[in-house]
């Protein structure tokens, strides 16, 4: 007699045909994750799109699309390259735009940069003399609030600080960006100058560097007034910025008041010291 075996659903038998395929597979997918994944285990959700995106076939990772994979651009320093292009082609165009003392920019290692401050196209202007590095400008809690601004902010890098914080933790994103040698913009008089003279330094500036160990670039823009204060945009007239000689600044974790006076008082004497200069001449 024959013995009929009651059949599997075609499902069943595709399952129980791949099952060893499939293991197999799952095994060398879980492998390649695992290396992917961060060294403290926490891994976020682009963090898992990436590592998805990275297993991809030896042929493709010598074509574009497999070198992005491997290696994808940083997305904040994209858009700030972006966003700096653009600025520099409207600076360009309606004013021009002049520079000096960039050989006082470290090529790498952490720096701050120390400007005056009158108008809102201080940063920009900072942003597009300083070409080779990007520049990471603190800038108040409250222009991260504004909707299409604090994404803008955000997104090319900007850190913010909370002016009404009593005992400076604000500052500690900034001292980070510092201590993994990136360059942090700071405008220490806090705030932009009503009338385009030089306002008394605040001691955000000493805290960052005194605490960071990394030198500070004094500097000074020009021009900048008259954009934004009611005085039309004054097309022809060269917007220029002016970088100082590094100072040196001793790592200290817990500077005293005095320290932190000497430090401020000697950032904003260096800054009058380049506006006395006056704008960059192109001769």
């Amino acid at each position: 007699m024959i013995m009929l075996r009651p059949s599997l659903p075609m499902s069943e038998q595709s399952q129980g045909q791949n099952t060893d395929t499939f293991s197999d597979k799952s095994v060398a997918v879980a492998s390649l994750t695992e290396n992917l994944a961060p060294a403290d285990g926490k891994a976020s959700a682009s963090d898992t799109v990436l590592s998805s995106l990275r297993i991809i076939p030896e042929s493709l990772r010598n074509t574009p699309l497999g070198k992005v994979c491997l290696k994808p651009p940083d997305f904040k320093q994209t858009l700030y390259k972006v966003a700096r292009s653009v600025v520099y082609l409207y600076c360009n165009t309606l004013f021009g735009v002049d520079a000096e003392g960039l050989e006082n920019i470290p090529k790498e290692g952490g720096c701050l940069i120390a400007s005056n401050h009158v108008s809102l196209f201080d940063p920009p202007l900072v942003s597009i003399a300083i070409s080779f590095r990007q520049v990471h400008f603190v800038a108040k809690k409250e222009l991260f609030m504004i909707p299409v601004l604090g994404r803008i902010l955000a997104g090319c890098g900007c850190v913010w600080v909370d002016r009404s914080s009593k005992d400076g933790s604000s500052v500690n994103q900034a001292i980070d960006l510092l201590k993994n040698g990136r360059i942090v913009g700071i405008f220490p008089e806090g705030t932009r100058s009503k009338d385009g003279k030089l306002q008394r330094g605040k001691l955000g500036v000493s805290v960052m560097a005194l605490k960071s160990g990394v030198p500070i670039v004094p500097a000074c823009v020009f021009n900048t007034y008259e954009i934004g204060h009611n005085h039309g945009i004054p097309c022809g007239r060269r917007l220029s910025v002016r970088f100082g000689k590094p100072i040196p600044v001793a790592l200290n974790e817990r500077p005293d008041p005095k320290a932190m006076k000497e430090v401020c008082n000697q950032v904003m004497s260096s800054i009058a010291q380049l506006q006395a200069l006056g704008p960059v001449s192109r001769s």
